[in-house]
C-alpha cells in the first residue's frame, strides 16, 4: 500500500464509534436505573415491615377487645341460666348492657 492510501484510512472513521459511545452512555443510564431500582425496593421493604408493625398491633387490640365481650357474652349467658324470675334475669340484663356499653366506650377510645 502507497501513503496515500495509509493516510486516507487512518482519517476515515472507525466502524462502530458510535454505537460503543451509545452503548457506553446506555450502560451508564442502565446502572443509574438500577441502583435507583434497589433503593426504591429498600424503601419499600422498610414501610411494609413498619406497616406490618402497626397491622399487628391493632390485630392484638382487637383480639383482646374481642376476648373480652366474649367473656361478657359467656357472663351473661351463665347468669341467665342461674336465674329463675323474671326480675333476676331484668337485673342480670343491666349489668350485662352497662358492662357492654362500658366496653364499646373503652373500645373507641383505643
Amino acid at each position: 500500500m502507497g501513503d496515500l492510501d495509509i493516510r486516507l484510512k487512518s482519517l476515515s472513521p472507525r466502524k462502530g464509534k458510535i454505537e460503543v459511545e451509545d452503548y457506553d452512555r446506555r450502560l451508564n443510564e442502565l446502572e443509574k436505573h438500577e441502583r435507583k431500582l434497589e433503593k426504591h425496593k429498600e424503601n419499600i421493604s422498610a414501610k411494609n415491615k413498619v406497616a406490618d408493625e402497626e397491622n399487628n398491633k391493632i390485630l392484638e387490640k382487637i383480639d383482646k377487645s374481642f376476648n373480652e365481650l366474649k367473656e361478657l357474652n359467656e357472663k351473661l349467658l351463665k347468669g341467665m341460666e342461674e336465674q329463675e324470675s323474671d326480675k333476676g334475669l331484668e337485673d342480670q340484663y343491666k349489668k350485662f348492657k352497662t358492662s357492654y356499653y362500658d366496653f364499646m366506650i373503652d373500645l373507641e377510645d383505643n
